[in-house]
């Protein structure tokens, strides 16, 4: 199943000739993730958490620290005021104003990760959810938390999504199998008698489209269903053909009879008793003009 990745790793192997040997040397552009710890977006006032710039590469390398050196995480408060931290940031007692806000990792160039939405509360409930995006088809698991309650399977919880209520659970558990797109969208959650949680995302992605499905084959009931209905429409088609090309022929062959002269007959043609020359046959033709659509007799008739 597709899942986003968390962080990417180029490497570029290239191999050239030293001393009569081969070496081979990876180029590596290692892109960080931000990580969340505990992993969740909701803390209580005065918890302490840590943000930093992680990747998933386990091989340590000589470049490692310079790689990491150029990765810093950024804050962006309340009152919209951006603060870079360290690659790490380690808060040992959170406060709403001060540590709340947008936190994400920042490299020179500017490339930059995932943003994640951190809420410090001081309220008695919280959410836990996801901190990065997941996949569609994941199985996604949210939580409700209250300050002074042990286990909240004895007591009903709401879970709320963009403002509407979505579920209710004894266990304080809300889980759904095989996230959507529908799913995206604010969540919250609220605890009988101590009362509701902050706010927070949960972002689900589709996989990347792949290339287009193959059209479907048409079946052989379907293609003979086509030539039956098509089938006498071209026989008629070739029958009028047939019939008016006949009809066509006999117009004519009437038309070189009727210029035949009768038979000769002696003494019925002058004092020779001979016939005259036959006289060639002209048909009647008529002319059509532009002007007026008029016709005119074949002046030999």
């Amino acid at each position: 199943m597709w899942s986003p990745p968390p962080s990417l790793s180029l490497c570029l192997y290239v191999s050239y000739s030293a001393a009569d040997r081969m070496e081979v040397a990876a180029l590596c552009l290692i892109l960080f993730s931000l990580t969340v710890t505990p992993t969740r977006l909701q803390f209580f006032k005065y918890d302490s958490f840590s943000v930093s710039c992680e990747e998933e590469e386990e091989e340590q390398r000589e470049e490692e620290e310079e790689e990491r050196a150029g990765w810093r995480v950024m804050k962006k408060t309340k009152n919209r005021e951006v603060l870079p931290c360290p690659f790490s940031c380690f808060i040992s007692a959170a406060f709403p104003c001060t540590h709340s806000g947008v936190y994400w990792c920042e490299t020179g160039p500017g490339t930059t990760t995932d943003t994640v939405n951190i809420v410090v509360t001081a309220g008695p409930v919280i959410l836990e959810s996801p901190v990065l995006p997941v996949a569609e088809g994941d199985r996604v698991t949210l939580r409700c938390r209250g300050l002074a309650v042990t286990s909240a399977g004895d007591l009903a919880t709401d879970f709320f999504k963009d403002g509407l209520l979505v579920a209710t659970s004894s266990t304080g558990n809300m889980t759904v199998d095989g996230v959507s797109t529908a799913d995206d969208g604010l969540y919250k959650c609220s605890i009988a008698g101590y009362g509701a949680s902050p706010e927070s995302r949960l972002t689900v992605r589709a996989p990347p489209a792949g290339p287009d499905p193959p059209a479907p084959l048409r079946s052989p009931l379907t293609l003979l269903r086509h030539l039956v209905v098509g089938i006498p429409y071209l026989l008629s088609t070739v029958l009028l053909g047939l019939i008016c090309r006949d009809r066509r022929r006999g117009h004519l062959e009437a038309a070189e009879t009727s210029c035949q002269l009768p038979p000769s007959g002696r003494g019925n043609w002058g004092p020779t008793g001979r016939s005259p020359p036959a006289a060639p046959c002209r048909l009647r033709r008529s002319l059509h003009h532009d002007d007026g659509g008029s016709s005119q007799r074949d002046p030999g008739l």
